[in-house]
């Protein structure tokens, strides 16, 4: 890596031959390791998730751009990750410039997910990726979805207005997370016509309610508010809808919905033990090496993780461990070191053996 020849390394690993040759043998990979033997492609029958996340950086080239994200200003380019719903493994990457916002990258990423062999059925969507269009480029895709409906929108704040007051009875309340949540579900229109049935989930977090209550009472008396004012302010706290393009039961919506936290944990474990930032790149070409080989190690570091939930490891850890177990050279055998309780942990979560000897040849 600390060759003068790496960046020639990182073009040839990120072309555009390299990347479909590496999804076309992935798939197939995935295939077997999720017990499917029935040919189909990568991710039929199952969810996806998709989220992109700011790498920010201050190369110059074409896709660094200013970016505004939760009132933080930085140059950075987008990345785009799509995950498997079910298993939480990554299945595929794109990326964009900075200033391209989220909801313009949806037609673009279920086109290369398609172009790729990865097909679905059902995609889970932050906030950012919905609007009418794009509800539209998803159903006529073929693919369902459920997403969070940002409250700017023509037909939540009718939803709102019209079954807020019935909203808080005794059917809607569900259990969940060990929270308690009000959930009524109303039939809705979706799409740049609003003329596509969906199903609208008006939802009112009681735990978030009274948080946020909590803060409204500290408002109220620094800034001296009326009774009528702090109940106008009431109405709105920990309200949330969510639109799916399928009827999906109450007690389900919430844990359905929140897999998509799943993504969130890729792109951490990206830009900690992934190693994805600082970009140390110059040009576009070996910037898709770098995204190419980051996305071979999170989905190995992802493997490894799965493998150690069982035991007390993580794999920053198990690899600290390991690196402590020696072994000592004779002529024509190792002989290695005793293995520690954390070492033999390690090898039985990959189902390894360490053999008191090793042989080998003297040179």
């Amino acid at each position: 890596m600390a060759s003068q020849r790496i960046s020639d390394a990182l073009a040839d690993i990120g072309s555009e031959d390299a990347k479909r040759g590496f999804f076309k043998e992935y798939c197939r990979f995935l295939e077997r390791t999720d017990g499917k033997n029935d040919g189909s492609a990568c991710g039929i029958g199952d969810g996806i998730l998709i989220d992109s996340s700011g790498l920010p950086n201050s190369i110059r080239f074409p896709l660094t751009a200013v970016n505004t994200h939760n009132g933080v200003v930085s140059e950075e380019v987008r990345l785009i990750y799509v995950v498997q719903q079910r298993t939480g493994m990554p299945l595929f990457f794109r990326y964009a410039p900075g200033n391209v916002i989220d909801v313009s990258t949806l037609t673009r990423t279920v086109a290369e997910l398609k172009a790729n062999g990865i097909n679905t059925k059902f995609a889970i969507l932050d906030a950012g990726y919905y609007t009418g269009t794009n509800a539209d480029v998803l159903l006529d895709a073929g693919i369902s979805f459920i997403t969070r409906m940002k409250s700017n929108f023509k037909v939540y704040k009718q939803i709102l207005r019209e079954n807020l007051g019935s909203l808080e009875a005794r059917e809607n309340l569900v259990r969940y997370n060990s929270r308690l949540v009000y959930v009524k579900c109303v039939p809705c229109l979706v799409g740049a016509k609003e003329d596509r049935p969906a199903y609208a989930y008006l939802c009112r977090d009681l735990s978030i309610r009274h948080e946020l209550e909590k803060h409204l009472v500290e408002r109220a008396e620094d800034h001296d508010l009326s009774g009528e004012e702090i109940f106008d302010a009431m109405q709105g706290q920990g309200l949330f809808i969510l639109v799916s393009s399928r009827r999906i039961s109450k007690e389900n919506l919430l844990p359905l919905y929140y897999t998509r936290d799943q993504i969130e944990k890729i792109f951490e474990l990206c830009k900690q033990d992934g190693k994805i930032l600082p970009l140390n790149v110059e040009t576009e070409a070996t910037f898709r090496g770098h995204l190419m080989m980051t996305f071979m190690g999170a989905v190995i570091l992802k493997l490894m993780s799965d493998r150690l939930k069982k035991t007390s490891l993580t794999t920053a850890s198990m690899f600290m461990n390991l690196h402590e177990q020696h072994a000592i050279i004779y002529d024509n055998e190792f002989i290695t070191t005793e293995p520690t309780k954390k070492m033999n942990e390690a090898y039985k979560a990959f189902k390894v053996q360490c053999p008191p000897t090793i042989p080998h040849k003297a040179e």
